[in-house]
């Protein structure tokens, strides 16, 4: 994060904070703090990454225009955004996936496959509740619903049952404010968003 004097002690600004959380993490020479906040959210060793412009390419001239914090694509092809929001919008839920969806199909070219897309994730970094969930890294795919009608049922399933219709769109949420609940987090995820919130002695 950043940090301020006022009357002769320095105070940390905490990198909830757009320009700082930019700063921090989207800006080039900022790659390693990027990629180690990354690895502890995915749970994934990245080699390399790069960090992109983080406006989001329209796919015709009237289209939403959405710019991101940061955007980063890694060596693997893998295209992620991420988000910080401090204030509750009551739409978290429908703009992150229009992020999503956005990035997603801008990696695919007129005549390419659909099964050359590249993995698409997004995260958003949220300073308030928003989702009924219990954990504050909260994980989501497009996925199947259990089926509660028997007559819809069609026989027994070979091998495991499909959970997800593809695992090529994924999201995180991270609620800062059940994080805050917690006391003594452990984890070096908790490390990393100790930092983002300023709790520095926490570190």
């Amino acid at each position: 994060g950043g940090a301020t004097l006022l009357n002769g002690k320095i105070y940390r600004i905490p990198a909830t904070k757009d320009f700082i959380f930019k700063n921090l993490f989207g800006v080039n020479g900022k790659e390693e703090n990027l990629k180690g906040l990354l690895e502890v959210i995915l749970k994934i060793k990245i080699q390399s990454l790069e960090i992109q412009n983080p406006e989001l390419p329209k796919k015709y001239e009237k289209a939403k225009k959405g710019i991101l914090d940061v955007r980063a694509k890694i060596k693997n092809g893998t295209s992620i955004l991420i988000e910080m929001q401090v204030q509750d919008q009551n739409n978290l839920g429908e703009r992150i996936t229009f992020y999503l969806c956005t990035l997603y199909i801008s990696t695919i070219e007129s005549g390419e496959k659909y099964d050359t897309i590249d993995k698409t994730i997004a995260i958003a970094i949220i300073n308030f509740s928003y989702f009924n969930r219990k954990e504050y890294h909260q994980i989501a795919h497009l996925k199947f619903e259990e089926c509660e009608d028997i007559n819809e049922m069609a026989g027994e399933i070979k091998g495991e049952e499909a959970k997800i219709i593809t695992d090529k769109l994924e999201l995180h949420i991270i609620d800062l404010e059940k994080f805050r609940k917690i006391k003594a987090p452990k984890g070096e995820l908790a490390q990393w968003l100790n930092l983002i919130i300023g709790n520095e002695e926490e570190i």
